[in-house]
């Protein structure tokens, strides 16, 4: 991380898994202002570099562009015979790898100089001792052993000072069950060729329009994503509570009553309904789990 602009007051956490799958995997980044960085209102820009190392391998070859680098490890006098993915015109060894690394499920390279003709092959197996020909896997082609792949992220923030206490808002997302895995009913009981709730609540999602009505009346929303016993109450004027489905433990009915009574924090709550006979009479039978399922809170 390095700053281009502004003053260098952000804390850049990177969360990211060990291994990355083609077309999966996710970057999380956190900003978090330091404690000398309070008082500092402005802009502050900058740049995240993110390194992937790869192992060197037939696939990871094919993906690489430009020129390769003179093959290490080549055998000269050498010949694959069969296993032929492709062919085509090269005039030296490095073109053969070049051409081949390539090629889908190219792993080795057969170059014959008579001819300048390049055998992309997918065995070694037919190895042979031939005059004019230099082989070799594909694999080597100078990198030991590893692909690096270099993104630079540009990242700009707009930093206010904390804003005081009556402005700022704590929404409370770990009530909220994000993807339900029991039966949660919808709000609306009229729907009734789909009676589950599959998707949660957010602030950023469906509840986006309050967001934006707070953001507009001056207000600040921090999301809470852990459960009461991990905040403290004394920099929010007003917890909000909306829609929740999880159960509230012991440990955070007793901080949140201090909260409420010794710290002066306000509650919201907007509650969905509960009740147990109608919870009773929409429960059905799923002719796939074969299973009767009841609702495990009300609304959702």
């Amino acid at each position: 991380w390095a700053v281009t602009q502004g003053m260098d007051v952000l804390d850049v956490a990177v969360q990211v898994p060990e291994v990355l799958w083609p077309w999966s995997g996710y970057l999380g980044v956190e900003l978090r202002i330091r404690e000398a960085g309070s008082s500092y209102e402005g802009t502050v820009e900058g740049e995240l570099m993110v390194v992937v190392e790869s192992p060197v391998s037939a696939h990871t070859a094919n993906l690489q562009d430009g020129p390769a680098p003179e093959p290490h490890g080549a055998e000269d006098g050498c010949d694959y015979v069969g296993h032929d993915v492709s062919n085509g015109p090269a005039k030296s060894p490095a073109e053969c790898l070049a051409l081949c690394r390539r090629m889908a499920g190219s792993t080795h390279w057969t170059w014959w100089s008579l001819k300048d003709k390049c055998y992309c092959k997918s065995s070694a197996e037919g190895r042979v001792a031939k005059g004019g020909h230099t082989s070799g896997p594909v694999t080597l082609w100078g990198l030991e052993g590893t692909v690096r792949s270099t993104a630079t992220l540009p990242i700009k923030v707009k930093v206010v000072r904390p804003p005081r206490r009556a402005k700022r808002i704590l929404w409370d997302q770990f009530h909220s069950v994000q993807y339900p895995s029991g039966y949660i009913p919808r709000d609306s009981l009229d729907v009734a060729n789909d009676l589950l709730d599959w998707n949660g609540d957010h602030l950023h999602t469906n509840f986006r329009e309050l967001w934006g009505v707070l953001r507009k009346n001056g207000y600040y929303v921090d999301i809470l994503g852990t459960d009461y016993t991990g905040f403290d109450a004394a920099h929010y004027g007003t917890l909000l509570v909306v829609d929740p489905e999880e159960e509230f433990f012991h440990d955070e009915v007793h901080k949140l009553e201090g909260d409420v009574k010794r710290k002066g924090l306000g509650l919201l709550v907007f509650a969905d309904w509960y009740h147990k006979g109608v919870m009773k009479a929409i429960a059905f039978f799923d002719d796939n789990t074969k299973e009767h399922w009841t609702p495990v809170v009300g609304g959702a």
